[in-house]
């Protein structure tokens, strides 16, 4: 992110708080710069679209900054949470998983948070149009019965392989918008 040409916000709150409470300096800008980002590509797109993208972002996002400022442990405890996979939703009885998935993308390398951009363009792309015909409450409903369906579907063919013999399909796991 440090020599990329995105767009940097103005300094807000967060630099007047004093020193020991502030985020190290490789934290900070970065996040603003991804921030102002999202900021400028979301602004579009109706409201739903918006909150989707805002809940992922946030979400991801936040999951790695726990992982970054020592909270591990926390971040241990609320990834089965947005896990879907036979393991969690079915074993551990983490129904909300299956709709929760829609909004984490674990980020640990670069690649995740490049295949995380990409979710969020394809998503200002193509569900910006579902919106627009639905409305946004109808959108919302619609996208949390699609993907509670998608990971129906998904559970039931992990748990297929898992009949048949295939080593780990109980494990995989369906994360993201899309």
């Amino acid at each position: 992110f440090g020599s990329s040409r995105l767009p940097r916000c103005a300094a807000g709150p967060e630099a007047a708080a004093a020193p020991h409470t502030r985020a190290p300096a490789a934290l900070r800008r970065p996040s603003r710069e991804m921030g102002a980002a999202i900021a400028g590509a979301v602004a579009p797109c109706p409201t739903g679209t918006r909150l989707l993208a805002a809940l992922y972002a946030l979400t991801s996002g936040g999951m790695g900054v726990l992982m970054l400022t020592g909270g591990e442990r926390l971040a241990v405890k609320l990834h089965p949470h947005f896990l879907c996979a036979w393991s969690t939703v079915v074993l551990r009885k983490r129904y909300w998983a299956m709709v929760g998935s829609l909004f984490y993308r674990p980020i640990t390398e670069t690649l995740d948070l490049v295949m995380a951009w990409l979710e969020l363009q394809w998503a200002k792309e193509h569900l910006v149009e579902q919106e627009r015909r639905l409305g946004s409450a109808r959108f919302l409903a619609w996208t949390l019965v699609v993907t509670g369906a998608a990971n129906s579907a998904f559970l039931a063919l992990t748990r297929y392989l898992a009949s048949t013999g295939a080593r780990g399909a109980q494990l995989q796991a369906d994360q993201g918008l899309l």
